[in-house]
């Protein structure tokens, strides 16, 4: 897993929501969240920018862990 991946599936986890449901707010395949987490799919910088938007938090705090 990576380190981003790790803090995407942090943020999720936190909010409650599974991999299902994350999917459905971002309009992809359940699979693409779970390899987004698992460092299997590089995560593109306009869903990162979704990501953070989403989750209220900053893209360096995603990318260098400051959200835990």
């Amino acid at each position: 897993m990576s380190f981003i991946g790790e803090n995407l599936r942090f943020l999720r986890e936190e909010a409650g929501m599974t991999c299902r449901e994350l999917a459905y707010e971002f309009d992809v395949h359940h699979a693409t969240v779970s390899n987004w987490e698992n460092g299997k799919l590089k995560v593109s910088d306009d869903r990162l920018e979704e990501y953070a938007d989403y989750f209220d938090v900053t893209i360096e705090e995603i990318l260098y862990g400051v959200i835990r």
